[in-house]
């Protein structure tokens, strides 16, 4: 897929975006430009692991939803509630993304 740099680029921003307002729960959690690192790859990986499912659905977004939310707690070293809130506020800003480059790409 060629838009995916585009898409990664638009998640990793608006992720950084959602990191840097949650750090009033979370606290501290290092340096920008390896918290922007980590955001890259972790969002790769979630991206990587939703395409394995083929199947739409329920499956397809508790696993995504699952691999973020051990991935974020390994990465930023939180807690497990702290990394289910934020997946919920990463999966709405990422569907208004999905929904935003399908208007633009028809």
């Amino acid at each position: 897929m060629v838009g995916y740099p585009i898409f990664l680029l638009a998640e990793v921003v608006v992720g950084f975006v959602i990191l840097l307002i949650s750090f009033t729960f979370l606290g501290d959690l290092g340096t920008p430009l390896l918290n922007l690192l980590r955001l890259t790859a972790l969002y790769a990986t979630v991206d990587f692991c939703s395409m394995l499912i083929p199947a739409f659905g329920l499956y397809r977004v508790g696993f995504s939803g699952a691999v973020f939310a051990i991935l974020f707690m390994n990465f930023f070293d939180v807690d497990i509630e702290d990394a289910w809130i934020v997946l919920l506020i990463n999966w709405i800003a990422k569907m208004a993304i999905v929904v935003g480059f399908i208007l633009y790409f028809q």
